[in-house]
């Protein structure tokens, strides 16, 4: 019977042969890292799921053409990027008829919608894979510097100093070496890893 570390390759080789056990530890395997990427990808926790569900289902009809399935995060990450693109271009589209339907005619309005830059699925992807590596080597740092490192660049606003070091009970004039030490440790993991 299969247990939860086989190895992605011996997951899929069991999916094919129609075990719904491997198929369901290989989705449970992936579920928090789909649902990750559609959060940062600006989703709510809903949509997030919705774009899990879809992925599962291209995974399902596509997992025999899987050739690398070494490559399997990387698909799943470039498929969600690119479910949750379309899930913004419909919302949009509809945003953007509902809108121009508002508009009464008028000649003297003029009306200019301008589209956001958009990166483009490598790009994103791109993106993805570096904060996948940035997180593996946050884990690999002392609890103290992984605590500081999240408190001073992972909020959604930025911090000052003092808030942070009432939060990690640390002097606040400690913070700047603490900060150049723990970014030094981390910028050595990621030069092991190769990044």
């Amino acid at each position: 019977m299969l247990r939860g570390n086989e190895p992605d390759n011996r997951l899929i080789e069991a999916c094919l042969r129609s075990d719904k056990h491997a198929w369901s530890i290989l989705l449970n395997r992936y579920n928090g890292f789909i649902v990750s990427i559609a959060v940062r990808q600006g989703l709510n926790q809903p949509d997030a799921e919705d774009i899990y569900q879809n992925v599962c289902l291209k995974l399902f009809q596509s997992l025999e053409e899987l050739r690398d399935t070494k490559r399997l995060p990387a698909w799943l990450a470039r498929v969600t990027v690119n479910e949750c693109n379309a899930r913004f271009r419909r919302k949009t589209t509809a945003k953007l008829f509902s809108e121009t339907d508002a508009i009464v005619e008028n000649e003297d309005v003029a009306v200019s919608i301008h589209a956001p830059d958009a990166q483009t699925p490598e790009e994103e992807f791109l993106n993805l894979e570096r904060s996948a590596s940035l997180a593996k080597a946050l884990t690999e740092l002392p609890e103290e510097c992984r605590m500081l490192i999240t408190k001073l660049f992972t909020q959604s606003s930025e911090v000052s100093y003092a808030e942070v070091a009432r939060e990690l009970n640390i002097p606040l004039g400690s913070i700047g070496p603490r900060r150049a030490r723990c970014l030094a440790r981390l910028k050595a993991i990621m030069t092991r890893h190769g990044y």
